[in-house]
């Protein structure tokens, strides 16, 4: 099985992969890393290192160079819980441990937040932590799921003139529903304008009108960012709905066909 079949035609940089790691047991529902080897090379595996060792990771990694993965998110994750922790405090030490262990082995994407981390008290101290990730060794940024396009243009250009030079890939989520924006607003702590949460209010009875209205508004996003020249690729939060590619590349392939 194949969980990319059907996507080669849209020649992606990259799958995302988010799995369950074996030292864990409280991420059911996710996929279990051995399913990394149905994926293809260009998989981008999720590493959330908080509640890890190091040597923990040192096997994570060694597996995922035996599948032929050499992707890596690095990301801090939460602790799963009060009394637990890992070797990682921050992603930033985790990126710096990876470089060591491996020098430039893995190439090594950082999360970045358009509108702050929930845990930062200010957005200067929130890009502060995100240059020292890229100055730790991270080769690319993918930001959390935004749904403005001037927050998104605004963010990349305050990253470059603090000297953050790495690409940054906007983070896109085309919610099919209320429902589902509801969910990942609870579990992502996302800031989501309140138009969208009305507009798929309205039409939380109606999944095609709601499907419909998600791939335009996030076609425009994509096309806005791209047209401002603040990034020339995108990092699609698919939810294994691999169908909804398709849709949104058709509408940006349109919208860039309009006069700006």
């Amino acid at each position: 099985m194949r969980f990319t079949e059907g996507m080669e035609e849209y020649s992606p940089l990259f799958y995302a992969l988010t799995w369950h790691n074996e030292a864990t047991s409280d991420n059911d529902g996710y996929l279990p890393l051995d399913l990394a080897k149905n994926f293809p090379p260009n998989t981008l595996l999720h590493l959330a290192a908080r509640s890890l060792k190091r040597d923990e990771v040192m096997h994570i990694l060694k597996k995922a160079l035996a599948f032929g993965i050499v992707n890596i998110f690095a990301l801090r994750g939460d602790s799963l819980s009060d009394c637990e922790s890992g070797d990682f405090e921050h992603a930033a030490d985790l990126v710096a441990f990876i470089r060591e262990r491996f020098g430039d082995t893995f190439c090594v994407c950082v999360a970045g937040y358009p509108q702050i981390h929930p845990e930062s008290p200010t957005k200067e101290l929130d890009l502060h932590y995100l240059k020292a990730k890229v100055e730790a060794g991270a080769d690319f940024i993918i930001t959390q799921i935004c749904f403005e396009s001037r927050v998104l243009i605004d963010f990349v250009r305050d990253c470059r003139e603090i000297g953050i030079r790495v690409p940054i890939l906007p983070g896109i989520l085309a919610p099919m529903n209320h429902a589902c924006l509801e969910k990942m607003t609870n579990m992502c702590g996302l800031d989501v304008p309140v138009e969208i949460k009305d507009d798929l209010v309205r039409m939380r009875d109606d999944d095609q009108a709601a499907r419909k209205y998600s791939v335009d508004l996030v076609a425009r996003i994509i096309t806005d960012v791209i047209r401002s020249g603040a990034t020339s690729g995108f990092h699609l939060f698919t939810l294994n709905r691999l169908s909804l590619v398709a849709e949104i590349c058709k509408r940006i392939e349109f919208f860039k066909e309009e006069t700006p």
